[in-house]
């Protein structure tokens, strides 16, 4: 991991770019320069910068100007009108372009650090949703007391994907948890379903996170029990039947 660069050496990147430093802060820029990708790309960018300022000098006056000047207050000749020269002086104009480029410099860095502030709150927004989740699962489990059944949902091979699903026969609601699942083809989802008297009825809809886990909040099951959960991939917005083959099967024991 790159380290910090030290603000008194960020601060010369302008500097740098115009061409203003001395030659002891010019070395020390360099070689701090070789070490950070970061101190190259604020060098160009306000070297890219610099190329759009317009640093002209004031404009001359026209020469058929002075002849219409001439004539309209009579004169024979009219005396050589000076060159008008900008009264701003090129340090002046290396100070004036320093300060577009630092300002530049200064807005890009409030932007980024927005832009931290707004991952910061979506990563709060992020964990806040997973407590509630959490607590939702834990109002499920102990509002069950001693009516709780679980029902393990395996697929064949090592290290398979899984679900343990929490069955709360007081409230007849359930959550469930999966593990290890792989990402769903594009297009599709995983869908729970319970089993009664031998037909499947259809139950939520899930994604899985990127490492495999997924959290299926309460949901009410059908009134009269269930026998047996399994999991299949169906279309995003689920299906009516289940599409075969069935990833994941699961019994409830003693039924």
């Amino acid at each position: 991991m790159t380290p910090p660069i030290p603000e008194p050496v960020r601060e010369l990147a302008a500097g740098y770019a115009l061409g203003a430093l001395s030659p002891a802060e010019t070395r020390a820029f360099e070689t701090a320069m070789r070490d950070s990708p970061e101190l190259v790309r604020e060098v160009a960018d306000y070297r890219e910068l610099n190329a759009l300022l317009a640093l002209r000098p004031g404009p001359q006056p026209d020469a058929r100007l002075r002849q219409r000047l001439g004539e309209r207050i009579g004169a024979g000749k009219v005396e050589s009108i000076p060159a008008v020269r900008s009264r701003r002086t090129p340090w002046l104009e290396l100070l004036a372009a320093a300060a577009v480029l630092l300002a530049a410099g200064l807005a890009f860095r409030i932007w980024a650090l927005r832009e931290r502030l707004d991952q910061t709150e979506n990563a709060l927004a992020a964990s806040e949703r997973q407590l509630a989740r959490r607590e939702a699962t834990l109002n499920t489990l102990l509002s069950a007391q001693a009516e709780l059944t679980i029902v393990q949902l395996k697929a064949t091979g090592d290290n398979a994907p899984g679900i343990q699903f929490f069955w709360n026969r007081r409230a007849n609601t359930a959550v469930a948890q999966a593990f290890r699942l792989p990402p769903a083809p594009k297009g599709k989802a995983y869908q729970l379903w319970v089993m009664q008297n031998g037909k499947p009825v259809p139950g939520p809809v899930f994604v899985p996170e990127p490492d495999g886990h997924a959290l299926i909040l309460t949901f009410a099951l059908p009134a009269g029990g269930i026998q047996a959960a399994a999991v299949t991939v169906e279309p995003e917005g689920g299906s009516t039947t289940p599409t075969m083959p069935i990833v994941l099967f699961g019994q409830v024991a003693g039924i």
